[in-house]
């Protein structure tokens, strides 16, 4: 597990597992589904950080190569390419920025 995060009310902690994302229910620890891209992974490495935005509650998921956008509802991903590694995402409190930063010490918003 690289890292988790939960879900702004509480209700799901999402874990980075290796390249899945897994979801989990807070109330009782089941696991409720592993996300999935449209048709094919999302993520071909292993995911570094997972992030909720506190006000959409819109999730990034980043790997070494790329991150996903995850719409709220946890049914569709947008995937975008990196140029450098990213090591650890945050989303502002206001949720309007993604902050990503890079292995080689870049922070891209």
């Amino acid at each position: 597990i690289n890292d988790i995060a939960f879900k702004p009310d509480g209700t799901q902690l999402i874990l980075a597992a290796g390249s899945r994302l897994l979801v989990y229910d807070t109330s009782d620890g089941t696991l409720l589904q592993p996300l999935k891209g449209h048709k094919d992974t999302v993520h071909n490495d292993a995911i570094q950080c997972v992030s909720y935005n506190p006000i959409t509650h819109q999730l990034a998921s980043c790997s070494s190569s790329d991150f996903g956008l995850w719409s709220p509802e946890q049914k569709s991903v947008s995937k975008h390419k990196s140029s450098s590694k990213i090591i650890c995402c945050s989303w502002t409190n206001d949720g309007q920025y993604l902050a990503l930063g890079m292995f080689n010490g870049i922070i891209s918003i």
